[in-house]
């Protein structure tokens, strides 16, 4: 696709430029406090919606448990991408993911919902998945 191919005023950009760097937490320094946990199993990649979130507290949280995520987050699982392991993160208490994602909160100059269109779409996992390398 070309820029002329976009409605007029839109051009193509690195991902990159459109997302937000994401912080890291360790659940298990906060023993007492409960947190919402995304993992891959918490998605459900037919209908791209996040199914099954666990509650769990802190020192009982697994390793992986350390991408803070918010509501309107996009997770894109890592993990065989072909899967399809996509969806929005819903309203939410305390959350974090899996590191088997990777967590794409939008800057304000794109809305998040087009974003997950976006990293769902054909054109886009077509473009991706030829660079993928083992399991990730």
């Amino acid at each position: 696709m070309s820029d002329s191919d976009l409605p007029q005023g839109w051009s193509w950009v690195p991902l990159g430029e459109l997302i937000q760097p994401i912080m890291t937490r360790d659940p298990m320094q906060e023993p007492n406090i409960e947190f919402t946990y995304f993992d891959i199993s918490s998605i459900d990649n037919e209908l791209g919606v996040v199914t099954n979130p666990k509650r769990v507290l802190g020192r009982n949280a697994p390793s992986r448990a350390r991408r803070v995520v918010e509501a309107g987050d996009v997770l894109f699982s890592t993990v065989r991408p072909y899967l399809r392991g996509i969806a929005q993160v819903p309203i939410t208490e305390n959350g974090v993911a899996s590191t088997g994602f990777c967590v794409l909160r939008p800057e304000n100059i794109i809305s998040a919902k087009y974003l997950y269109y976006l990293v769902r779409s054909d054109e886009f996992l077509d473009g991706l998945l030829p660079l993928q390398r083992g399991a990730s």
